[in-house]
């Protein structure tokens, strides 16, 4: 059964530095949520709400990660989305791939310095 991975946690503690590895290693899709553009930025003149757009951007992302399980792709990387979208997400997945949520924390000195360097 293909494996879906999904990184969460804090800013600064590490997603997509493993995501990255993962990604090297295991030579997979990976996809951050934050890599869809914004609806409303990029076309002012369709009303949508910022709610109605995660619930979009959520849908869209499960559909392109179900399609690459589809051509053969055994392991999808997905990392950032908002901890309620997580387990819908999860859900999508449950019948066709073994999902694997990994929650990444460190502590609050290593974060801080990891987001003032990026």
């Amino acid at each position: 059964m293909p494996t879906l991975y999904i990184l969460r946690g804090a800013p600064g503690t590490g997603k997509t530095s493993l995501a990255a590895e993962l990604h090297k290693t295991l030579h997979c899709p990976w996809f951050e949520f934050g890599w869809i553009p914004e609806f409303r930025h990029l076309n002012p003149h369709t009303e949508i709400s910022y709610e109605d757009e995660v619930a979009l951007s959520t849908e869209n992302l499960i559909l392109v990660s179900k399609n690459y399980f589809a051509h053969g792709f055994e392991t999808v990387i997905v990392s950032d989305l908002e901890d309620e979208r997580i387990p819908a997400f999860a859900d999508a997945f449950h019948a066709i791939a073994d999902v694997r949520i990994l929650t990444l924390d460190c502590d609050d000195e290593t974060r801080t310095n990891r987001i003032l360097t990026r």
